[in-house]
């Protein structure tokens, strides 16, 4: 085997990079990367040394275009392509028990990811027996069915999972778990087979991701609430799945969950302020009001009840969600506002594949941020929302999926879309009144277009 040359360059040969060139760099060198293996036909298993590397991988390109509205990213009117997903990963069997595995990923949608490469998952897998294993490192953590093959544009016919259990905005705490878990599959006769995992570990939060976006979005508008730096403490979840029930091949059922908590650094407006003027001659055009730095916590336990059934080149699926909310912010002005409350999401989904090339789908999709406020009268009287269909999101998604070669695909979907409820006021969805009051601006009635081609290795 030879050995790696660990010298680096000295002196006036040196390169040194800034940030952003250095990010830039990383995400040229990924990208030639899998650009290299995808074109040249190298993908699939590498010899180093005495062992077996298997390289996989995928690149993506969507556009997402809507009517009204602002999704993620300057959706509205002419559409954005950034909506796009590069990723590589590495596995080896380093014995018959042990197995190593990496996956590289650069992601961007509108404010998130910007294609900053970050490691997707990285576990070390350790296998007893069949229904005992361990895995360290980070991994998938447990939500839904569909969460562990998130990532794998080819499993699915759509562009988007159902937003109501899969929201894009929380991908960055949802999609993986730092720590260890323990996983195993049991089978039980012709009661059919048992799957479970168990996760303990850290959910990692971005400031400017899309869960600290939505947070500021569900308290007062009045306080400007601001959150710029999030603490994440341990996280506990588990799955338990059922399949092949009574011997009907196909049929499975799933009952998963985790709970998360959350301190953050915020900042909100203290009640004080002095006018603010403009013009000629001058005029008061609003106040400038002065901020107080909170802690703002946050708990949730989220649980998700899921269906599937599978038979041939049809697959049914109904998943529903609940999360139960517990924000606390101590505050000059208010006191402490205490609030708790659940959400609700569910979905029913239905894809059948034609032939080699074209599959078709269908899921109707229903989320609410609050379930005992559905019509969103509550927060508005309250002053959470400016617009009372700013509480629910009903999405009926029509998917083609077009398998173009083994390695491309390409997909077309249409939303129908009533309410708001997981867009983002920082996504451009605001307008200045006369008074220089910023209020969200949505309309009610929306459709989005989603189109993607994927290429995997």
């Amino acid at each position: 085997m030879d050995k790696i040359n660990h010298n680096k360059p000295t002196g006036s040969n040196k390169i040194v990079y800034t940030g952003g060139q250095m990010m830039k760099r990383k995400l040229a060198t990924l990208t030639i990367l899998l650009l290299g293996m995808a074109f040249s036909g190298n993908a699939g298993a590498v010899e180093l040394g005495q062992g077996k590397v298997d390289i996989h991988g995928f690149i993506t390109q969507g556009y997402l275009v809507t009517d009204e509205n602002n999704f993620m990213a300057d959706t509205e009117g002419n559409g954005s392509f950034q909506y796009s997903e590069a990723g590589v990963n590495f596995a080896s069997d380093v014995s018959e028990r042990l197995r190593l595995g990496v996956q590289f990923i650069a992601r961007d949608l509108g404010k998130m990811g910007n294609k900053e490469v970050s490691i997707d998952w990285a576990v070390a897998d350790y296998s007893v027996n069949d229904w005992l294993n361990f895995r360290a490192g980070k991994g998938k953590l447990s939500h839904g069915l569909y969460n562990y093959e998130r990532d794998v544009d080819m499993l699915r016919a759509s562009v988007l999972l159902p937003q109501s259990v899969y929201t894009e905005g929380w991908r960055d705490s949802v999609n993986a778990i730092n720590g260890i878990s323990a996983y195993g599959y049991l089978p039980i006769g012709p009661v059919g087979n048992l799957t479970y995992h168990v996760d303990l570990g850290n959910t990692s939060v971005k400031n400017d991701g899309g869960e600290i976006r939505q947070l500021e979005d569900t308290m007062p508008k009045a306080l400007g609430l601001e959150v710029s730096e999030a603490d994440t403490k341990t996280t506990l979840g588990g799955q338990l799945a059922w399949d092949t029930i009574f011997g009907i091949d196909g049929l499975k059922i799933a009952a998963s969950g985790f709970n998360f908590e959350m301190d953050a650094v915020s900042s909100i407006y203290d009640g004080t302020g002095a006018p603010l003027f403009g013009g000629t001659p001058p005029a008061q055009v609003g106040v400038l009001k002065n901020r107080e730095t909170t802690v703002f916590n946050l708990k949730l336990l989220s649980t998700v009840g899921s269906l599937e059934f599978a038979r041939g080149n049809f697959v049914f699926a109904a998943e529903y969600m609940n999360n139960d909310y517990e924000m606390t912010l101590p505050t000059t002005v208010a006191g402490t506002i205490h609030r708790k409350f659940d959400a609700i999401g569910y979905y029913g989904s239905i894809s059948y594949r034609f032939n080699d090339w074209l599959e078709l789908g269908t899921y109707y999709s229903e989320y609410y941020r609050d379930k005992d406020d559905k019509d969103g009268d509550k927060a508005l009287a309250a002053g959470l929302v400016d617009q009372k269909y700013a509480m629910y999101l009903k999405d009926l998604c029509l998917s083609a999926r077009f398998d173009i070669t083994p390695n491309w695909i390409f997909k077309l979907e249409g939303h129908l879309m009533e309410g708001t409820a997981l867009l983002y006021s920082s996504d451009d969805n605001t307008v200045t009144l006369g008074d220089g009051t910023v209020q969200t601006d949505y309309e009610k009635d929306w459709f989005m277009t989603a189109a993607k081609v994927s290429y995997s290795f």
